[in-house]
């Protein structure tokens, strides 16, 4: 991970559950987010554009 970290501005995991995003909170500061559904797509959309990058 630490070779694309500089590539990238978030990391999105898509499906229930949140393996990959416990295991990436610890290799970056980097923001996480989980899609499982409507709702969580809609609020991830939403805290994407709040991003300052």
């Amino acid at each position: 991970m630490a070779n694309i970290d500089d590539d990238v501005d978030c990391y999105i995991e898509f499906g229930h559950g949140n393996v990959l995003k416990g295991l990436n909170r610890k290799a970056t500061k980097k923001p996480h987010f989980n899609v499982s559904d409507m709702a969580s797509l809609e609020a991830t959309i939403e805290a994407i554009k709040a991003l300052d990058v």
